[in-house]
């Protein structure tokens, strides 16, 4: 299981954005169900998931589970959720998609919806189609939107050209940008450019999928400071 979105809480224009998250990648049903309880019990009220990921059912009685014991509200909690490169063939798609993420979460809404890459699946990267693709699938994330179905909407993986195009017919502007970013990666001009536009950023990987645990450097300055390394 990885940490997630290192972002500040702010007011973003709908939706209050946490600071930390949770996020599940393909892991066994058990695994998830541990995971999301272990995360709930020491106080992460943030939950990432994405259709791709396959494990949105799992997650969804865990936080049932929580709900139904009284032991959390359905506001006490930030669910993420995203549509996959497979989900963005057409408005009528993603419209499915997105209900299908709701059925397996079990949820009335999520709070955030991405689309998690800038490129369809089985369409070249370079081609114009993806374009197309992307703008379709915004519609239908934006329709989602207003009907209440996503307390708001965003991307994941996307360049600054990504978001230049984005902005020029978007409705409803993205809160955020979902990209890996730590200090092996710093993304300065793409922070720039979400900071310039109002678009958060959120860092996953901030720890560089685990490489800051092994890398010499930090582990000089560790150590020098008394600090423990995870393992």
């Amino acid at each position: 299981m990885l940490v997630g979105c290192s972002i500040s809480r702010f007011k973003a224009r709908s939706s209050f954005l946490l600071q930390w998250g949770w996020a599940h990648l393909k892991s066994k049903a058990q695994d998830v169900k541990v995971a999301v309880r272990c995360a709930l019990q020491h106080g992460i009220r943030h939950i990432d998931t994405a259709s791709i990921y396959k494990n949105e059912t799992e997650i969804g009685e865990v936080i049932r589970e929580y709900i139904n014991n009284g032991s959390l509200t359905r506001n006490d909690l930030y669910v993420t959720s995203k549509v996959s490169p497979f989900e963005m063939k057409d408005e009528a798609t993603t419209h499915a998609a997105s209900k299908a993420i709701l059925d397996r979460l079990g949820l009335d809404y999520v709070d955030l919806m991405l689309i998690h890459w800038p490129g369809a699946a089985k369409t070249e990267l370079s081609s114009p189609e993806n374009a197309k693709k992307r703008q379709r699938t915004w519609r239908a994330l934006e329709e989602l939107y207003t009907k209440g179905f996503a307390r708001a909407i965003g991307v994941s993986n996307y360049e600054i050209h990504h978001l230049e195009q984005l902005v020029t017919y978007a409705k409803v502007l993205p809160v955020l940008n979902q990209v890996e970013c730590h200090p092996k990666w710093p993304q300065n001009e793409l922070r720039q450019f979400c900071f310039e536009n109002n678009i958060a950023l959120a860092a996953y990987s901030p720890f560089a999928t685990g490489d800051f645990f092994s890398d010499s450097e930090l582990f000089f300055y560790s150590t020098k400071d008394s600090i423990r390394m995870p393992r």
